[in-house]
């Protein structure tokens, strides 16, 4: 990172502290590999407590020497939910997750903060003993955060965009009539481990009608010359994500299909002209989503138009119709209009850092592929 992790993530736990504080939450109880990894550097399952004068991360045991090598501060706990030795030390705890949190929550008075998902019998289980706490939703708090990148963020999720593009690049060339959806997603997932990364989320390889479903999944389906041709691909590099969507038609773009990619790209550039800091969300999305629209494609128009990427590939803000979300500078965000019909969709997603008076395109591969 060439920065220093231990500053980086101290000042992190502290902005977040102080939101808290604001808000009167004297706790912050956390899940969430992203925003654990955010506040602390650890690449894992674990929990955080939170609070003013720092934190402490529950993991479990076989986590324990890793969580030590990768977390840039505050005290570690490893729990041991098995009746299994484990040297007296005040860091490893006999008994579950559940009971190292009730320990540690016990006699705790005022408001107490969630961020993350949690499990609804360990929820449950805290609810029995913390009688004199006030649960409230603190998530707005951390999204608000990541959802404003440093520049050295920025630089490591261009690295991860450099990463799939050029495995999509590589991989173009196999695209043919006969080969299979799930041979495609393959060779894909091998070129951007190949190039020291990993997929951000499981490629979207989607041919013919398979093309008309978003999320379509990879099967065994070959390619026909004529067909739509969907990938959707993202590479996690140093613990950044990417997201890139190309629409191409096998064995060559032509005819009807053109215009319909052409109107896809319109959108696209539609929303990028209203995509800088002030902006609104819902703004963004209506200026994409109104092009579309005056064709008399709207109903094939059926998701949001992007949402913000870094340590996990969905993040805040959603650019979505129903948004209320101001767009800072240095946000990272896709736009990704389709257009999804019977036979088949067609969907082209690009990745923008959120500028003073614009906006800066991180995704260079060509948008129409012949």
């Amino acid at each position: 990172m060439g920065l220093n992790r231990k500053i980086i993530y101290e000042k992190r736990v502290k902005s977040l502290a102080e939101k808290a504080s604001e808000s009167d939450i004297g706790l912050l109880l956390i899940t969430g590999r992203g925003n654990v990894e955010y506040l602390t550097g650890f690449r894992g399952p674990a929990v955080l407590l939170l609070e003013e004068g720092g934190f402490k991360l529950m993991v479990p045991r076989l986590e324990y020497e890793r969580a030590l090598d990768e977390c840039a501060g505050g005290e570690i706990i490893a729990y041991l939910p098995y009746n299994l030795p484990l040297p007296p030390s005040k860091h490893l705890f006999k008994g579950k997750l559940k009971d190292l949190l009730l320990e540690e929550l016990k006699g705790r008075k005022g408001k107490v903060g969630l961020i993350g998902k949690f499990d609804f019998t360990l929820i449950r289980g805290l609810a029995s003993v913390l009688k004199e706490v006030e649960v409230v939703d603190a998530n707005p708090l951390i999204s608000e955060l990541r959802s404003v990148k440093e520049p050295w963020e920025i630089e490591l999720i261009k690295e991860a965009t450099r990463v799939a593009e050029s495995a999509l690049v590589k991989v173009l060339d196999h695209a043919k009539e006969g080969v299979r959806e799930y041979e495609i997603a393959a060779e894909l997932i091998y070129e951007i481990r190949r190039r020291g990364a990993q997929p951000s989320f499981e490629p979207i390889i989607a041919s013919g009608r398979n093309s008309s479903f978003p999320h379509a999944i990879p099967g065994d389906k070959t390619l026909k010359s004529g067909e739509w041709l969907v990938i959707d691909v993202g590479a996690r590099l140093k613990g950044y994500c990417s997201d890139l969507t190309r629409t191409l038609v096998v064995g060559g773009l032509g005819g009807s299909k053109r215009r319909l990619i052409e109107l896809v790209l319109e959108a696209q550039d539609s929303a990028v002209e209203r995509l800088k800091s002030g902006s609104l969300a819902s703004e963004v999305d209506e200026a994409a989503r109104s092009v579309i629209e005056r064709e008399g494609l709207g109903g094939y128009f059926i998701h949001s138009l992007g949402h913000g990427i870094g340590l996990e590939v969905h993040e805040e803000p959603l650019l979505a119709p129903d948004s209320e979300k101001r767009l800072k500078e240095n946000m990272v965000v896709t736009i990704e209009p389709g257009i999804y019909l019977k036979e088949g969709g067609v969907r082209i997603e690009d990745m923008f850092v959120v500028r003073e008076g614009g906006c800066e395109r991180l995704t260079s591969l060509e948008r129409i592929i012949l």
